[in-house]
């Protein structure tokens, strides 16, 4: 993805630490700490000025991952 590094600079600049590429699709991760919605935006922007369309979401990390229970 040849775009990724004007991606991941935008969201760098809003408060990510750090950008990936995940999955087949593909899509670009960025971790943020607290609120990532500006830098959803601003991966979403650079991107699009890149000429790559898409939707960028802020999303939680579930911290207490899968519980399981036994009767």
């Amino acid at each position: 993805m040849p775009v990724l590094p004007a991606g991941a600079g935008a969201a760098r600049e809003a408060g990510a630490v750090g950008c990936v590429l995940s999955g087949g699709g593909p899509s670009p991760l960025a971790g943020v700490a607290g609120d990532g919605g500006a830098a959803a935006r601003a991966m979403e922007g650079a991107l699009r000025k890149a000429g790559v369309s898409g939707n960028a979401r802020a999303l939680a990390v579930d911290a207490e991952g899968a519980t399981s229970q036994t009767r």
